[in-house]
């Protein structure tokens, strides 16, 4: 049997023939890469052996997450004067009804609403005012407000929004409110 090549495969001139091929297939790939792409034998598939990042970038990062940061504060501190501010109104609300059950109740059976409105008008402050209106009230509700040093009927909530709960005159032609002054 004859062979065009005279070397065995174990032999190191078949091993140097073979090397030689490969080397060459190489060499052709790559002048093929830089014909086809123009980029002087960098292939665009293999990304670049960089360490880490640049200071820039480090920058730009810690400056986006300031800017988020700073968003979400505002945001944060929004909505915590928005819920005192819901607080406020929601004590308003809790005193009016209380005043108003109190009314219908000091003005039935054999008192008038004349009774009631003197009872009312002769309580001379707002926390006077109050003790009338107390039973109708839970005892932590009733609390908060007396525990003002201020004089005035203020919650923690209203003292943080700068605001006080006012008791309106009754006349004759209207029932009293209970408004909320900021």
């Amino acid at each position: 049997m004859t062979s065009c090549w005279h070397t065995s495969i174990n032999s190191p001139a078949f091993h140097h023939t073979l090397l030689l091929h490969e080397s060459r297939f190489v060499v052709a790939h790559q002048r093929f890469l830089r014909q086809i792409h123009g980029m002087n034998g960098v292939n665009p598939w293999v990304k670049s052996a960089r360490a880490g990042f640049t200071l820039i970038e480090l920058l730009l990062v810690i400056a986006i997450i300031g800017i988020m940061s700073a968003l979400v504060l505002t945001a944060i501190g929004n909505a915590a004067q928005d819920s005192r501010n819901v607080i406020a109104r929601q004590q308003q609300v809790v005193i009016q009804e209380a005043l108003s059950a109190w009314i219908s109740s000091a003005s039935s059976g054999t008192n008038g609403l004349q009774s009631a409105r003197a009872a009312y008008a002769g309580a001379s402050s707002d926390i006077a005012k109050l003790a009338l209106i107390q039973n109708y009230l839970g005892g932590d509700t009733y609390g908060h407000f007396t525990n003002s040093s201020s004089g005035t009927l203020r919650s923690d909530a209203m003292a943080k929004i700068g605001a006080s709960l006012q008791f309106s005159t009754w006349t004759t032609s209207n029932y009293p409110a209970v408004e909320l002054i900021e």
